[in-house]
């Protein structure tokens, strides 16, 4: 019987998949490597995310979130240039990079997202939306 719920990465299985070529099957294995450590959890008060994003610009991270949900994207572009002469030799190199991430996490409560907060220190991007309080029930006479 199969479980129900998030099917998680196994680097192991996707080496038998034989209907697959090896190369897609190599992209999918360092795509799957390359992406960033997430956790989310929630509190009495708020739904906490933190993810791992070491070597990103804050200016790089972007962030919605709404009631449903919080969307994390981010492109982390760098380009480098370098000129070297030497005896009469000159040497250019130009590199140019770009990698992308995006995800989004589902809310399983209603949240107040015009109060959602988030900090970027040393790698680690935080966000803590506040959750609405439920209103309680409460007991009615009939008159």
């Amino acid at each position: 019987m199969k479980r129900p719920g998030k099917r998680y990465f196994d680097p192991f299985r996707m080496w038998l998949d034989f209907d697959v070529p090896l190369p897609a099957r190599m992209e999918k294995f360092w795509n799957e490597f390359s992406r960033p450590f997430v956790d989310s959890f929630e509190t009495e008060e708020e739904i906490v995310v933190t993810a791992e994003l070491p070597g990103i610009k804050k200016e790089d991270v972007k962030l919605r979130v709404d009631e449903n949900g919080l969307s994390i994207k981010v492109e982390e572009k760098s380009r480098h240039h370098e000129e070297k002469k030497r005896e009469g030799v000159q040497y250019k190199a130009y590199s140019a990079r770009f990698k992308g991430y995006s995800e989004y996490i589902s809310f399983s409560t209603a949240v107040d997202a015009s109060k959602a907060k988030a900090t970027f220190k040393n790698g680690v991007l935080e966000v803590r939306i506040p959750k609405i309080a439920k209103a309680k029930g409460r007991e009615l006479r009939v008159e």
